[in-house]
């Protein structure tokens, strides 16, 4: 009997959510097209009404007592102070310090303050299943934040962002400018000395300048100045951050998971500069062959097996939960039709002694033998199935005892529940 891959992995997009071909047009040709090098426009983008309606934005934002960092304010291309439209609440028996002043922020957009919604993606549920299809589709974190702004107004100054945006108009329009990356800002760094906010004569003419009216979509790479201005009526508009998992974000987490082994803890030889020692060469050398063995340690951490967890970890580690367990026992009958639920990237390792299974925001650990029957349940062409059929299909690998036990925790852990007909 052939001998089934070591990995497995499950996407089920929520259904009532968009995907990024809904804006976009073709996936495919966008990631290879677009991403990260050019300024794109998608003019046959989704409905917005589909995405979230900017009333309930509205409504979320000032009756819900939303709480900063969640908002901020910006006019003219600065942020307003926080103090300026929050206010000291207690809760229980503390008090806080940074609830909205709803009033105060209505009386600011009314005098051109354009009002900022942040990490929507944690607060929304429709925009965490929206968010949550798109990282399915990039295999990249996605945040999603909300401008909106007052008729003829500036909000924020020219600048770029550090990672790629996808603008989606709601409603209104928005007149946009887009240039080419700059020399300093074509890989930008956060918190480098040439990361400062580029100036109109630095940047000259601009390469993309467009209204945007509700349904469009533009792509804007990280590192290209853009400027933002509504023209004659208010605007609303998402921006969807991509959230640009970089090689240097590989590196540094996989020298994280080494730093405390052998091979980068064992001690520097003394002598190497010419003090107590054998000699100055010989502690050099031996310095350098202890430094080799530590880069063969990160190169394994940065080869496939243990690079495609890392990248499974840090992607979703950062993104909203949209798969809950279950609140309450499921019943599951032996002839009952299940199925894998939607939600953050399901994924399964096989390891020497047991099988690590990736929920998103958990890692669970079950025995070596449950390997096939998570395999045959991830697999996307196992669309629906029932205990009973997956328990014959397995009889020789395993019981049917244990194929329930297994199909039990996934149903706890709202990984698996009865399929929709």
């Amino acid at each position: 009997m052939s001998r089934t891959p070591d990995w497995i992995a499950r996407r089920v997009h929520h259904s009532d959510a968009a995907r990024l071909a809904d804006l976009v047009g073709d996936p495919a040709r966008f990631v290879a097209d677009d991403l990260s090098q050019r300024v794109s426009l998608f003019t046959t983008a989704i409905d917005p009404v589909r995405l979230v309606d900017p009333d309930e934005l509205w409504d979320d934002a000032l009756s819900r007592g939303l709480r900063a960092p969640g908002f901020r304010l910006v006019r003219d291309g600065d942020t307003l102070p926080r103090a300026s439209v929050t206010r000291a609440a207690g809760i229980g028996n503390e008090t806080v310090s940074d609830v909205i002043q709803p009033n105060k922020v209505l009386e600011l957009f009314d005098s051109g303050a354009s009002v900022v919604l942040q990490g929507l993606h944690f607060t929304n549920p429709a925009l965490a299943r929206l968010a949550t299809n798109l990282a399915l589709d990039l295999d990249q974190p996605v945040q999603i934040n909300a401008y909106l702004s007052p008729a003829s107004t500036r909000g924020l100054d020219l600048h770029f962002d550090f990672h790629d945006v996808l603008v989606v108009q709601l409603s209104g329009s928005k007149r946009w400018r887009a240039w080419d990356r700059l020399e300093r800002t074509a890989t930008p760094v956060r918190g480098a000395p040439e990361t400062h906010a580029p100036t109109l004569d630095e940047v000259g003419e601009a390469r993309f300048e467009r209204v945007l009216e509700a349904g469009d979509c533009l792509h804007v790479p990280r590192g290209c100045p853009h400027s933002p201005e509504t023209v004659d009526e208010a605007s609303a508009h998402l921006t969807i951050g991509i959230m640009s998992f970089t090689r240097r974000r590989l590196v540094e987490q996989a020298l994280t998971r080494a730093v405390g082994e052998p091979a980068t803890s064992t001690l520097v030889p003394p002598g190497g500069l010419g003090g107590v020692g054998k000699g100055g060469e010989a502690q050099l050398s031996a310095a350098a062959t202890g430094a080799e063995s530590a880069l063969g340690l990160l190169a394994t951490r940065l080869a496939g097996p243990a690079l495609r967890r890392q990248l499974a970890i840090e992607v979703w580690r950062r993104q909203p939960v949209t798969r809950l367990r279950s609140r309450v026992p499921v019943e599951a009958p032996g002839d009952a039709l299940l199925a894998v639920t939607p939600g953050p990237l399901v994924w399964a390792e096989r390891e020497v002694d047991d099988v690590v299974l990736g929920l998103g925001d958990r890692q669970l650990r079950m025995p070596a033998e449950a390997w096939p029957l998570l395999y045959r349940l991830l697999d996307a062409r196992c669309e629906s199935f029932t205990i009973d059929a997956v328990a014959q299909s397995l009889r020789r690998q395993l019981d049917s005892e244990s194929v329930r036990t297994v199909v039990e925790r996934l149903i706890a852990e709202g990984v698996v529940a009865h399929a929709t007909v």
